[in-house]
């Protein structure tokens, strides 16, 4: 019965953090200020992310996500009996959680979405018109998952040029029509004829069209428009035409957008490992150098785990990658400059990369990071601009290895040693190429002696759960370097 009163109270408290999330980012943050202050100092000016950028309330939102689900998580243990299972999880699992937070480059290409349930969510943002203008009707999807679906034209800006006011007929000079978007504004009219006779008209500021080949008038509060050719124009389809500027100021309503988020399922993956030690030596390490064997141990299982995981979303960025730019390291025949000045043609070829996510997405984002194979990361840690990171000596593993021109490059192992994958960030958290979803970031099991039924050894496990996707693969693209 305890067991189930805890599963109803633990299912009560994810009903509460759906309820909550729709509380404001920014009150929200100032809450986990609040709650965690110190976890949330350390990881504005001291994770790897503060190294490239300035930390935003959206990341700070996502660790303090994270935070809470690992207090839930305690509660729940506590409230079915089973808190004494956790060892010294609770005394150091903030710090753990902050640290790996931190030290993770999951954050540098990736949006990180909690989620509240095993099987949950992750949103990323379609942009929609909501006004008919231009090329544009109300309803078409400007934006998706898949790129640019539309580009618009004379939607936003308010000069319209050569929308048609009406087809000549032969032996007619006089023609009424209305323009498509008024009211207009004064002294940008202009009205010209394309076929047979040489019209062209504008308007002087007091409603009357002046100019060659004929006269007229036009109303800028509701766009009739008379015109008055001079001669018969002949028959010509859409030859009678108009350019002129909407009065944004006085219009009922300007072109509208919104972002509509749309969603996909994911499932929370369980990552786990276990480590083990003899209990001679966790007792002399204990007595000659102070050390908690079991807290060290901890430890050391997070870090590894943590840096599995960021290898397991930098997979999904390069399963989504579209499009490949090539670059050979090899001086080309006949060359006549050295190897090092060759080096600078790789910045040409991170500029096609560029180019081919902005055709790919139709847009570019407003970050980017590269996350490089060994041979990779070699040769761009010999470009000018590099910055490498420091203690690349410390680390393992998927991890940031510094910045070029102001973009994050990752090393990691999971990809191929010569290539590079770019990828794109937008500038908010549901505008990203790849997101990651944490859901129960860490638990761990306590010490247990007796391990493969030897009484003098003893082990620990560590896991956690999280999600990952790639819902905008168009944001990601690769560079293969030749001859590596």
């Amino acid at each position: 019965m305890v067991a189930k009163n805890a599963l109803s109270n633990y299912k009560k408290l994810n009903h509460m953090e759906k309820i909550m999330s729709k509380i404001n980012i920014t009150e929200q943050v100032d809450q986990y200020f609040d709650k965690y202050r110190d976890y949330m100092e350390f990881y504005e000016s001291k994770s790897t992310l503060a190294k490239t950028r300035t930390v935003t309330n959206e990341d700070l939102w996502a660790l303090g996500q994270q935070l809470e689900n690992f207090e839930e998580y305690k509660a729940f243990s506590e409230a079915n009996g089973s808190m004494g299972d956790l060892g010294v999880l609770p005394n150091i699992a903030l710090d753990v959680i902050t640290a790996s937070a931190a030290q993770s480059p999951i954050s540098l290409f990736a949006s990180v979405q909690p989620l509240q349930e095993q099987q949950g969510t992750i949103y990323f943002k379609n942009v929609v018109a909501r006004t008919t203008r231009g090329n544009v009707t109300a309803g078409d999807t400007l934006v998706d998952v898949n790129g640019r679906k539309l580009r618009p034209k004379a939607f936003s800006g308010e000069e319209i040029y050569g929308e048609v006011l009406a087809s000549t007929v032969d032996g007619t000079t006089s023609y009424t029509a209305t323009v498509d978007y008024a009211p207009v504004r004064k002294r940008t009219v202009e009205v010209i004829l394309t076929t047979n006779i040489d019209v062209k008209l504008i308007d002087d500021g007091k409603g009357n069209l002046i100019g060659t080949g004929g006269h007229g008038t036009i109303n800028y509060e509701s766009g009739d428009v008379v015109v008055t050719l001079l001669e018969n124009p002949g028959d010509g389809a859409d030859a009678l035409k108009i350019s002129y500027a909407s009065n944004f100021e006085v219009m009922d309503e300007i072109p509208t957008i919104s972002s509509d988020y749309d969603s996909i399922s994911v499932k929370a993956r369980t990552f786990a490992l276990r480590s083990d030690i003899g209990l001679f030596k966790s007792f002399s390490l204990g007595k000659r150098f102070g050390i908690n064997v079991e807290e060290s141990i901890a430890r050391d299982l997070t870090q590894e785990l943590t840096t599995e995981v960021a290898s397991g979303v930098v997979m999904e960025a390069y399963l989504g990658a579209t499009g490949n730019t090539t670059w050979d390291k090899a001086i080309p025949d006949g060359a006549s400059y050295s190897y090092t000045e060759h080096k600078l043609t790789f910045f040409d070829a991170l500029s096609d990369a560029e180019s081919t996510i902005l055709g790919n997405a139709g847009r570019s984002g407003g970050q980017a990071a590269l996350i490089a194979g060994l041979k990779a990361t070699a040769i761009i840690r010999t470009l000018p601009g590099f910055k490498p990171a420091a203690n690349l000596n410390a680390v393992l593993g998927t991890h940031f290895f510094g910045t070029l021109d102001g973009k994050p490059v990752i090393r990691t192992t999971v990809i191929p040693e010569n290539e590079v994958l770019l990828v794109s960030k937008g500038t908010s958290m549901f505008d990203n190429a790849v997101v990651y979803a944490p859901y129960l970031p860490l638990f761990v099991t306590n010490t247990s002696e007796g391990i493969d039924r030897n009484p003098l050894k003893s082990q620990k496990g560590v896991a956690l759960q999280a999600g990952m996707a790639a819902p905008v693969p168009t944001l990601i693209t690769k560079i293969t370097i030749q001859n590596a």
